[in-house]
């Protein structure tokens, strides 16, 4: 019995070899393997206008022990290279595009099993005309500004994308001219900051210190005998040098000899004290006991009625 197909978009394109062109063999250059029906069965592209909507195609075919990677090439030069591992749930979408962002895309993979099961592991090269894309599926978009990425101290934003608006910061001002597509970038050197409406409050620098200002917008702090200045990450913090001890080694072996000599004798002293407390002790029980002696006993006298 023969097998059953879902008549949908994929499973067509799984019988065919959507999107290799109708004309292109999908043979590999050593004429050995065929490029798998039902491994890629949509395949969209976008480029700029300096690319020839019929020379993209897929260059090579590797089959490895954890999976395949299918490349996505232009004439002689690769575009991108799609790393599908044997564990990935198909089917499954990939977005890939070149490292000049002038060439973007989106590949579906429907199924491995083919590749596993007649494709012998290597790379496999296709030329051009054996693996060249269908010219319907790449769109051709005029040149223009994809994203927008901030390069900071700290490094790259994300990029931004859609409409983005730029902001005049502090002692800067925008001017832009929609009709010769021009934007420029004034930065003004003034005594006197141009705050912008839009700043925080915590965007305003520090102009002076007591009432003291600068020229060139620089301060700098001189650091006395005892004063040693140490950068922070978001300040400035001042040492005392001579507020801390000042003795050296062959001082603090004397101090310390001196205070085990004290602890010496203040033991020595605490324990005389307690001999003087206990002879003390034994020289009052004499006393008294000498003093209950010299006392007469009283006879008892007994009255008979």
């Amino acid at each position: 019995m023969a097998d059953i197909w879902n008549v949908d978009w994929y499973s067509r394109n799984s019988q065919r070899l959507f999107p290799i062109s109708s004309a292109a063999t999908g043979r590999d250059a050593t004429d050995s393997i065929s490029f798998p029906q039902d491994l890629v069965v949509d395949l969209n592209i976008t480029a700029s206008f300096d690319y020839d909507p019929e020379d993209f195609y897929l260059p090579y075919l590797d089959v490895y022990q954890n999976g395949v990677i299918i490349a996505v090439g232009y004439e002689a030069s690769l575009i991108a290279a799609v790393d599908i591992p044997y564990s990935t749930t198909l089917p499954q979408s990939y977005r890939f595009s070149s490292s000049a962002g002038d060439v973007t895309g989106a590949m579906t993979v429907f199924s491995l099993r083919n590749v596993q099961q007649q494709t012998p592991a290597g790379r496999w090269l296709f030329n051009l005309e054996d693996t060249r894309i269908e010219p319907c599926q790449v769109n051709i978009m005029p040149k223009g500004v994809s994203s927008i990425t901030v390069r900071t101290a700290i490094g790259d934003t994300d990029p931004l994308t859609g409409n983005i608006v730029l902001l005049m910061g502090t002692n800067t001002y925008w001017a832009g001219n929609a009709s010769g597509g021009t934007l420029r970038l004034d930065v003004y050197d003034v005594e006197e900051f141009v705050i912008c409406s839009n700043c925080p409050p915590s965007s305003i620098p520090i102009t002076s210190f007591n009432g003291v200002s600068t020229t060139d917008g620089n301060f700098n702090i001189i650091a006395s005998t005892c004063v040693e200045p140490e950068a922070t990450d978001t300040g400035l913090k001042l040492n005392d040098q001579c507020s801390e001890p000042q003795c050296g080694s062959q001082e603090y072996q004397t101090l310390a000899e001196a205070i085990r000599v004290i602890e010496r004798e203040h033991n020595a002293l605490t324990k005389l004290a307690e001999r003087l407390e206990q002879n003390m002790q034994s020289f009052r029980d004499v006393m008294l006991a000498s003093k209950l002696s010299d006392i007469a006993c009283q006879a008892s006298t007994t009255t008979t009625p």
